[in-house]
């Protein structure tokens, strides 16, 4: 069906909401994502560290079961776990959910250094360099 978005496509939670996984260690951001989706008609679980989050995706959606997440936003610089290690983490454990990384850190250098450990296939460092 063309006309549908990609929430409608994916997962739904119980209630038949798309379910996003919101990451993110400062308590102001993470409550502001999280009113986002929710204006637009989606549930949240919100982590306070990639530890957390990880945690519950490895307890409950991992070992070939199917996560109900439609999506991970998760914040790159956090203790315990940074949002590139739960990145990876998620791949394995949740390959078919998207995930996001978001940061406050406006050194553009530093950000794609970080993103380097993230990505290893050429093309997608070129691109994101030129970005």
């Amino acid at each position: 069906m063309p006309n549908r978005t990609y929430f409608e496509r994916t997962h739904k939670s119980s209630c038949g909401k798309p379910l996003i996984m919101i990451v993110e260690d400062e308590l102001s951001a993470r409550i502001l994502a999280s009113k986002c989706f929710q204006m637009n008609d989606c549930f949240t679980n919100d982590f306070e560290n990639g530890m957390e989050a990880h945690r519950i995706l490895a307890i409950n959606y991992g070992a070939k079961k199917k996560s109900p997440y439609s999506l991970i936003l998760s914040d790159i610089n956090m203790p315990e776990m940074d949002g590139l290690s739960l990145a990876r983490e998620a791949a394995i454990l949740a390959p078919e959910v998207p995930f996001i990384l978001m940061t406050g850190e406006p050194r553009r250098a530093l950000i794609l250094k970080m993103l380097e450990k993230l990505f290893t296939n050429h093309l997608d460092l070129k691109l994101m360099k030129d970005y």
